[in-house]
């Protein structure tokens, strides 16, 4: 299963559990699309601010915003998976929040795809972390999952294994940190990176 996140990309299989935890970032030169690198080994080097290159975080807000970037961060987060053989074929569940459009999800599918991921399935966000959080999503008691991440919050209400009703916020953990920064550099006159706010 592949959770395609706005600030971290997570791969899981059945049996071993998350087998992958990596920023959903890359390291380009210029205007290019090619990965210098991927995940922390992409932040450990933009934190050191090298000329030419520039940091893309190719899904915004839930939304695959640079659909090359994030096919090739997707295939060279997989190509050591798949070489290894813990795949025993490239298919997966692609997680998406409740109120996914119909482009948004053709967007996470045209990425999967593009990554070498066939077939290529969908699943909500919030029944995914219910059952990741060991509630029974087939009871007809409801339950409400709030799952918030880097680009989204959402919280729904689930019932006899499906979503009841839920709501998104096309805002998360990163807005919060490019508030901290924005405040320091207002109220402080520090500049900091998004890293140091988060932290």
């Amino acid at each position: 299963a592949l959770d395609l996140g706005t600030y971290t990309t997570r791969i899981y299989q059945a049996g071993k559990g998350v087998v992958l935890c990596e920023p959903t970032l890359a390291a380009v030169r210029g205007e290019e699309t090619r990965l210098a690198a991927a995940g922390e080994e992409a932040r450990a080097i933009l934190a050191r601010a090298p000329e030419g290159l520039r940091a893309v975080w190719p899904v915004r807000n839930g939304t695959v915003a640079q659909m090359r970037v994030c096919a090739a961060l997707l295939k060279q987060y997989l190509a050591p998976l798949l070489q290894e053989g813990i795949f025993r074929r490239a298919g997966a569940v692609v997680c998406l929040s409740s109120d996914t459009t119909e482009l948004e999800r053709q967007g996470l599918e045209d990425a999967a795809r593009l990554a070498g991921l066939s077939p290529v399935s969908f699943a909500e966000k919030p029944l995914c972390a219910a059952i990741g959080a060991g509630l029974d999503v087939r009871s007809c008691r409801g339950c409400m999952v709030v799952d918030g991440g880097g680009g989204t919050v959402e919280a729904a209400v689930l019932s006899c294994g499906g979503v009841v009703v839920s709501r998104t916020l096309r805002q998360g953990g990163r807005a919060m940190d490019e508030a901290i920064a924005q405040a320091l550099r207002e109220e402080l006159g520090v500049m900091v990176s998004s890293w140091t706010a988060e932290r």
